[in-house]
């Protein structure tokens, strides 16, 4: 009898206009995640709705009335597993402590997540014009992503981990990525040089040592929007190396679920 496939439910990060599609400035690149979400033959994967909107816990409860509301949850008894992607996984560590689904996830996995927080949260005045330029650039609609941002600031951060520590009936595990400064496409290296003052490793937006949660699932050549299957580089050979490095990490997060 064949095995079945694990049940995901994927929380997504943040876009520039809170919705569920991934826009970069006035280009609609279609559902966050879709190319990344299709990849995948061995696991069953379920899109969370919704989020991007509120702080993290704001967004747990919404992601609790999706999974709770949802055919496959409602219709079996099969653990879960919770696979969120940048500030998605701070919302998955945080959903996972809900009385109503606790009981059924079988692990929190996460890929980009700040953990520990991002500096690039915390624009500095003398370098608002880097902050305004690129809100511009990307038609970010920064009001409505206020509650958001905040959740990934280092205190606040910080208090999300004291405040949702793990469970020991949980597995935790994380997927690192990052890319050397001079190799990231030119929207990561401004943002990277503007705020990464440290020089720390990093996906062009998180650096790896605040990506690490729970059992390292691996360290993968990938810049922040890459986890998700987008190649902000024009050349052939640079979307070649997404796409590998993107097989590498299905088959590890699959391997992972199956032995769950």
């Amino acid at each position: 009898m064949a095995k079945l496939k694990p049940i995901v439910f994927f929380l997504r990060g943040l876009n520039s206009q809170g919705d569920d599609d991934l826009r970069l400035g006035p280009i609609n690149m279609g559902l966050y995640g879709r190319s990344f979400l299709h990849r995948f033959q061995k696991a069953q994967m379920i899109y969370v709705s919704g989020m991007g909107r509120g702080s993290a816990e704001v967004m747990a409860q919404r992601a609790r009335d999706f999974i709770l509301s949802h055919p496959i949850f409602k219709e079996t008894q099969k653990p879960i597993h919770i696979f969120g992607h940048s500030l998605g996984g701070l919302v998955a560590r945080v959903l996972a402590h809900d009385p109503l689904l606790k009981q059924r996830v079988a692990s929190v996995v996460t890929m980009g997540t700040p953990h520990r927080g991002t500096q690039a949260a915390l624009p500095q005045k003398n370098q608002k014009w880097v902050t305004v330029s690129l809100q511009k650039l990307m038609n970010y609609n920064f009001e409505e992503k206020v509650g958001a941002i905040v959740s990934t600031q280092p205190e606040e951060a910080q208090r999300l981990t004291e405040k949702y520590c793990d469970q020991s009936h949980i597995f935790y595990g994380s997927i690192i990525t990052g890319r050397p400064l001079h190799q990231l496409s030119p929207i990561f290296k401004v943002i990277d040089r503007t705020y990464n003052h440290t020089r720390e490793p990093s996906d062009g937006l998180i650096v790896e040592t605040s990506q690490v949660w729970g059992q390292d699932l691996g360290y993968f050549d990938l810049e922040h929007l890459e986890q998700i299957g987008l190649c902000l580089y024009p050349s052939w050979s640079q979307r070649q190396r997404m796409n590998k490095e993107l097989s590498k990490v299905i088959l590890q997060l699959e391997n992972c679920w199956q032995s769950l």
